[in-house]
């Protein structure tokens, strides 16, 4: 409950100085940082004491890879309050990121344990590959994009890409194979029944079926089989993809706006670097929360505190818009 009183807090924060009613000394960025940094550390510290998830389900167990190459043998581990193990490597690959930039800038050492340690240890437990390759991607991207030019940012994101998808592919040749199991872990077959339903070209897609748009428009139909030993409501598992999810839930008019959002926010964030280190580290959690929105879904609101980082973010894009206006 304190959680959710603190997001909700911190979001009505936000959005008062967004519309540039209040009047205090406080960054819903960087107060949000600061949140991130503790629950994240909170989450191991309740696992160490041995607090498991309410929510866990054994069957849902899959060996970490990243800690069978250090030679540990153990599953993946889904924290105590955590909204499935996936999404905890997606809140802690935003922190890192973040982290990362703000240490980079600050060199404050007291940051370390909570926004860089945590959120790697955070990643490395829940097995987010994908979490970890995409924080330091964006990190590195970010501070140095005024240094390199054009072609050498496309080499670093295409190698990012490519040790990604590598990372995921090389243990599906082995581990994967002999379980059964397939590269993205059927994630695939997911987003196969969301391309089908899309492909039906009907006029709901324009505006979206509302919230669980695949369970609304049948899409769930596709994969419920596969999953049905493994949730109890496996028609209402998501999509696992931002984009694919968006164009359910709200549509391509919706889609549209998310994906000129993400744009629009990087590129006004990226021209206001010298205001302040969190207008680099907010730049690469968008980043961040896009990248992952490709196997995971991070821009709506199915997991609170992505909803909260966005929100955190909306009055830096309000201060650029005012610069405009003044100048």
């Amino acid at each position: 409950m304190l959680i959710y009183v603190t997001m909700i807090v911190t979001a009505i924060a936000a959005l008062e100085l967004y519309r540039g009613r209040a009047n205090v000394d406080v960054d819903p960025f960087k107060l949000t940082l600061k949140l991130l940094g503790l629950y994240t550390g909170l989450n191991l510290a309740l696992w160490a004491l041995g607090m498991r998830n309410a929510n866990y389900v054994a069957t849902t167990e899959q060996p970490a890879q990243m800690l069978a190459y250090l030679g540990i043998a153990m599953n993946r581990v889904q924290l105590p309050l955590a909204w499935g193990v996936n999404n905890a490597g997606v809140i802690a690959s935003a922190t890192l990121t973040a982290g990362l930039i703000k240490f980079y800038h600050q060199r404050l050492w007291r940051d370390v344990p909570l926004l860089i340690a945590a959120p790697i240890i955070t990643c490395v437990l829940a097995d987010s590959r994908a979490g970890l390759v995409w924080a330091f991607a964006c990190a590195v991207g970010v501070i140095a994009a005024p240094k390199l030019s054009g072609r050498a940012l496309l080499v670093l994101w295409s190698t990012s890409i490519l040790f990604v998808v590598g990372a995921d592919y090389l243990p599906a040749l082995t581990l994967g194979a002999r379980d059964g199991a397939t590269t993205f872990t059927n994630r695939e077959i997911i987003w196969a029944g969301g391309i089908f339903e899309l492909a039906k070209g009907k006029l709901e897609h324009i505006f979206g079926f509302g919230h669980y748009g695949q369970f609304e428009s049948g899409a769930y139909a596709f994969y419920e089989a596969i999953f049905a030993t493994i949730s109890d409501r496996p028609e209402l598992i998501s999509l696992h993809n931002t984009y694919l999810q968006a164009a359910l839930d709200i549509g391509y008019v919706g889609l549209g706006i998310t994906v000129l959002f993400v744009f629009g926010s990087v590129k006004s964030l990226s021209s206001m670097r010298a205001a302040g280190w969190n207008y680099s580290a907010a730049q690469a959690v968008i980043m961040v929360l896009a990248l992952n929105g490709i196997t995971e879904v991070t821009l709506e609101f199915y997991q609170p505190w992505n909803a909260l980082m966005l929100a955190s973010i909306i009055p830096m894009l309000r201060i650029r818009e005012n610069e405009i206006l003044r100048r």
